[in-house]
């Protein structure tokens, strides 16, 4: 699941704490000034997906059940994103009719082919494919705007070459987005900070993967708010799965030996140079 920091203080992000409104003291925790979700804050888009890099298959009636039942706890932030199997597609069968119960996300991954059957899923950045996906989107979550937009890890290239940023701020000026962000990773995400123009930054953050832990207080710094993904390093796979991730663990690990690398080395926590037994 992700974390999140808090935005700039005159925007108010109703997805960073529980929907009931003395949940502010009650689900989140303060890191200096800005705000960090609780781990019932939000729900990873990947978590019903279907079937998408390695996940575990989910059918319809799982996924039914597993939505209503996130937003009947006080879960209010979900993210999402076109090119991840049935997720939004599940979004707008299920909790289309609670909209107003929570807080959406997806990204602007403009995927120009996509099967069920494969994990295969290209981008072409450009404007009319970042509005092509835009609309898709809202088609399959049933919704006519969503709070945030993301793009989905193009290099500091592509998103200069498809004048990315002014297609979103169009998004934004149109009313169906009313936030623009970026998911970002080395060595691209000190340029996106530095160029002031994204209201939130997706950047994966864990004890096993500790590269962006700077770059996250440079975006806290600047206002910027930050969803940290990877939260818990996609969780101990258990026997028998072999999920592909990139992290911290050498070039594109699965998390089974990414989790016996962790276990095999001193993890330290960011908050204390204490060794975390194994």
């Amino acid at each position: 699941m992700p974390l999140a920091y808090g935005r700039r203080s005159q925007i108010d992000f109703p997805y960073f704490s529980r929907r009931h409104h003395d949940q502010h003291d009650t689900a989140a925790k303060h890191v200096g000034p800005h705000r960090v979700a609780s781990d019932q804050a939000g729900l990873r888009r990947g978590e019903c997906a279907s079937r998408i890099w390695g996940g575990r298959p989910v059918q319809d009636s799982e996924a039914e059940s597993i939505l209503n039942a996130v937003v009947d706890s006080g879960i209010n932030f979900i993210d999402t994103a076109n090119d991840y199997g049935k997720s939004e597609e599940y979004i707008g069968r299920y909790l289309s009719h609670r909209r107003s119960e929570f807080a959406l996300a997806t990204c602007g991954c403009t995927v120009v082919r996509k099967d069920e059957h494969t994990d295969d899923t290209p981008h072409v950045w450009t404007r009319d494919n970042l509005f092509r996906g835009l609309h898709e989107s809202l088609d399959r979550m049933k919704t006519d705007y969503v709070d945030v937009m993301q793009l989905h890890n193009p290099s500091v290239e592509q998103c200069e070459q498809g004048n990315l940023v002014a297609a979103l701020q169009e998004m934004k000026e149109q009313g169906k987005v009313r936030w623009i962000g970026i998911s970002s990773t080395n060595p691209h995400l000190e340029t996106y900070i530095g160029w002031g123009v994204f209201d939130v930054f997706q950047i994966p953050y864990s004890a096993l993967e500790r590269e962006h832990e700077e770059l996250i207080q440079t975006a806290a710094d600047a206002g910027a708010g930050v969803i940290v993904r990877g939260g818990v390093a996609r969780g101990e796979p258990g026997a028998g799965w072999e999920i592909k991730t990139a992290g911290a663990c050498g070039s594109k690990p699965n998390s089974t030996n990414c989790w016996k690398t962790a276990k095999q080395r001193p993890v330290f926590c960011c908050a204390s140079p204490t060794r975390i037994p194994a």
